[in-house]
This record gives C-alpha cells, structure tokens and sequence, in this order.
C-alpha cells in the first residue's frame, strides 16, 4: 500500500447493521472501506481497478456464500474470515485456506479484536500493495 494512502479494506457481511457496524467501526480507525453484501459483490470490489489490501469477510451469506468468495478472492489478499461457527469449524478453515486466511474471528466480535486483527494482518503485509 502507498505509504500516503490509507488501506483499503473490503467488508463482506450480508446483514446491514453488522456490516455498518464494522464498517463505522474501521473508518473511524481510519481505513478506506468498499462494502460488499454478498459474495457476488464482493467478487466485483476485489475485480476493480482499484486494489484491496484486506478483506473481511462473512462466511454464512445467502446467495454465493463466504466459501464460494474464499475460493474465488486472488491469492495475496489476505483474508479475516467472520463467523458465527465454533473453534472446530476455524482450524477447518484455517488449514484450507493457511496462505489467504489470516484471522478468524467469532460473531459477534469485539471492536478490539476486530481491529487487533486488521493492524496485524496489514502489518505483516506492510509495504506491499495487494491487488
């Protein structure tokens, strides 16, 4: 990522206020957010010009569900996955997904955490600008 731009983080949830919520939650942190309610959605923020740093994205969704977007997001995005699934089901996904999913976190998350996850993640990628 430039170092005069804010990252750029596309949030995937399919229930509204959640999605606000997180989203008011990261812009008050200071990120650049593009929302997305749905897998398909979120597949056209990732296929836009403009490039994503993270991703944080909701597994359970109607439509082209959170596996689906997993499967679909260009390596070299790094991924927090949202979940209202128990510990078995993360470490699941986890050894799936070990290069693209780099956090996992339980429904309903705390902002601490949420933002705990964001700083780590796009920390261990400083300097590089994913796409």
């Amino acid at each position: 990522m430039a170092e005069d731009q804010a990252p750029r983080i596309l949030v995937v949830e399919h229930d509204d206020g959640i999605r606000r919520s997180i989203c008011t939650v990261l812009a008050t942190a200071g990120y650049d957010l593009v929302d997305a309610s749905d897998g398909k959605e979120a597949l056209d923020a990732v296929g836009r010009p403009s490039s994503i740093d993270l991703v944080v994205l909701d597994l359970d969704m109607p439509q082209f569900d959170g596996i689906g977007t997993l499967d679909s997001i260009p390596g070299g995005v790094p991924v927090i996955v949202l979940s209202a699934v128990g510990t078995g089901f993360s470490e699941g996904i986890k050894e799936r997904y070990p290069t693209k999913v780099v956090s996992f976190l339980s429904k309903p998350t705390r902002e601490s955490d949420l933002l705990s996850a964001v700083r780590t993640a796009l920390r261990s990628r400083s300097g590089v600008r994913l796409s």
